[in-house]
């Protein structure tokens, strides 16, 4: 792993993978040195029409307009100090294991 540079003594590679839950299988794996940035990588996974899950590490609102513009859907956990502008609210049962539910506006 020569071309995983990570620090001095230390190398560490990235996995960003596209799994297909439909099938049950991985669909597209991409590996990239420790030290590169994981959000390029979304748009190069996800098709059109298909729905990402992603971390934290994946949040950029800039990419998150770009995804909508080309019609790719995603769920990504945000940062807690995002800053988020309520548009609409919804209802969320009292038993659900959902504790909040609405279209926001990010950064």
């Amino acid at each position: 792993m020569d071309w995983a540079d990570y620090r001095t003594g230390s190398k560490k590679a990235k996995r960003h993978l596209g799994f297909n839950i439909n099938q049950g299988m991985p669909q597209k794996l991409l590996l990239t040195e420790g030290k590169s940035d994981e959000r390029p990588f979304v748009h190069k996974i996800i098709e059109p029409g298909q729905t990402g899950v992603m971390d934290r590490g994946y949040q950029h609102h800039k990419n998150f307009d770009q995804l909508q513009t080309d019609e790719k859907h995603f769920v990504c956990r945000i940062k807690a100090n995002t800053h988020k502008t309520c548009l609409e609210a919804y209802a969320v049962a009292a038993d659900s294991s959902v504790f909040y539910d609405a279209n926001v506006y990010l950064g």
